[in-house]
């Protein structure tokens, strides 16, 4: 089989055993000799204990060589012999006919290279002229009304690009529609939701000041009377309050109209204090002055003090001393009013 190589790739082929021995040798039209009297190089087998493969020149015969000395392994990835491979180079070659022939190679690959530039402008051209039409009602789609489709009588490649940007208007239309019925849906949901709330929220705190009346009715009391005057005056307030929602509810586009007046916020945050004042949590009010006015919607400003302070009753049902502060700050020309708790 060693022979069989040798011939037919034209090179003598050696093998050695792991010492650097000889143990089978053949050569190109030779019978090949196992018992030739040829080693491995010292410095050649010194550098094969730590590499796989090395290759050193020699001189045999007169002749220099390149030599390739390789590990075979087995199985186990044990080493079993040395593979050697002596090239020698031909000194017929001529090297003056080197340059010519690379010349002959340039030229062939740089004619190739201008055919194949050539190509594929030809190639990109056709392309993206087709595809411009297709870009171009990419770039026109809108998404709040409806679109056209293109049109594409061959099929191919952009014949299925356009199948699908058509499919994707006609799925872009029902979601369109989808949508806008779900934003109508949710917009009454999310009003119907903000209008319970805001009628909702004065009733706990009348009920509360009611039953405080009833549990400490002393129609004899200056002070009772004070409080029922006091109490009835909130639940007066809150009562037109909650008439106003609803009549601004009957009329959806009179609900975001607001009605500016000149508005106390020292008043506005006291009038709500007294209306929680029956609540289980201390009710402290500040002011750096008499009268914080501004213009605002006095039932609006009216809710957003109401629900601030329910959110702080809610947040206080666990709490060891529930207190909620409300201050009033004036801020340059800006009135700050803050509601905080512990809870």
């Amino acid at each position: 089989e060693l022979l069989r190589l040798s011939d037919v790739h034209r090179m003598e082929i050696n093998i050695f055993n792991v010492k650097g021995q000889m143990l089978v040798s053949a050569r190109p039209g030779e019978i090949h000799s196992e018992y030739m009297d040829r080693t491995v190089p010292d410095d050649a087998l010194e550098e094969l204990n730590k590499e796989s493969r090395v290759v050193i020149p020699e001189y045999r015969d007169g002749h220099e060589y390149l030599s390739d000395y390789t590990v075979l392994k087995n199985a186990k990835s044990e080493p079993i012999a040395i593979l050697n491979l002596p090239y020698r180079q031909d000194e017929s070659v001529n090297q003056n006919d080197l340059p010519e022939f690379l010349g002959s190679i340039s030229i062939t690959y740089l004619f190739l290279f201008m055919a194949a530039i050539a190509l594929t402008i030809v190639l990109s051209n056709s392309i993206t002229k087709n595809l411009s039409v297709v870009s171009q009602k990419m770039q026109s789609v809108d998404l709040t009304k409806p679109n056209e489709p293109v049109l594409w009588n061959r099929d191919d490649e952009i014949g299925a690009l356009v199948k699908s940007y058509n499919l994707m208007l006609e799925k872009l239309a029902e979601s369109r529609d989808l949508l806008a019925k779900t934003e109508r849906e949710g917009a009454w949901r999310e009003m119907a939701r903000q209008v319970a709330h805001e009628i909702k929220n004065p009733l706990t705190p009348i009920k509360l000041s009611v039953q405080h009346l009833q549990a400490t009715s002393n129609f004899e009391s200056s002070e009772w009377q004070d409080k029922f005057r006091t109490t009835m005056e909130m639940i007066i307030q809150q009562t037109e309050s909650l008439s106003r929602i609803a009549s601004e509810f009957s009329d959806f586009a009179k609900l975001h109209d607001g009605n500016l007046q000149r508005v106390n916020m020292v008043e506005a945050i006291n009038d709500t204090a007294v209306l929680f004042s029956d609540i289980p949590a201390n009710i402290e009010v500040k002011s750096d002055g008499d009268a914080h006015w501004v213009m605002v919607d006095p039932d609006a400003i009216r809710r957003v003090l109401n629900n601030l302070v329910k959110n702080a009753k809610q947040a206080l049902k666990e709490t060891e001393n529930p207190t909620i502060t409300m201050t009033s700050t004036q801020v340059d020309d800006r009135i700050i009013v803050t509601i905080s708790d512990n809870g």
